[in-house]
């Protein structure tokens, strides 16, 4: 049930979702704690009602996915990224095991083929010849 939002959470959701796009886009690469913050948000919104958990978890899942994937960005950024897919899946697993386990599975296929494509990605740049 969504509740009126106070300043402050208005302030925490314009927060949140510029934090969103500076995932996304990997405007702050140093700052791998960002992610954290972000999922942290997303996790208080949905307390206060702000967002349905569901949805903001699904959410900040596919963020984490798609910027693992973007070749465009730095590799240690999608790491980072992918790293931080276990604590959204499992949140996900416990709000959807029970009413949704075939949408759960779908997602945990996405992260295992994301972590699948980062390995075969690392592997092809570790094994290619260094430049000249």
């Amino acid at each position: 049930m969504k509740h009126p939002a106070s300043a402050h959470q208005l302030k925490q959701r314009a927060r949140w979702e510029r934090m969103h796009v500076a995932i996304r886009c990997g405007l702050q690469p140093a700052q791998p704690a960002l992610i954290r913050v972000y999922l942290g948000v997303g996790r208080w919104l949905a307390q206060q009602g702000q967002l349905e958990e569901r949805s903001a978890q699904q959410r900040m899942l596919a963020l984490l996915l798609d910027t693992a994937r973007d070749d465009a960005l730095p590799w240690f950024w999608r790491s980072v990224c992918l790293e931080y897919t276990p604590t959204v899946v499992a949140r996900l697993t416990s709000l959807m095991k029970h009413h949704q386990p075939a949408a759960l599975q779908d997602l945990v296929d996405r992260v295992q083929l994301t972590q699948a494509q980062m390995a075969v990605a690392s592997f092809s740049t570790a094994a290619s010849p260094a430049d000249p």
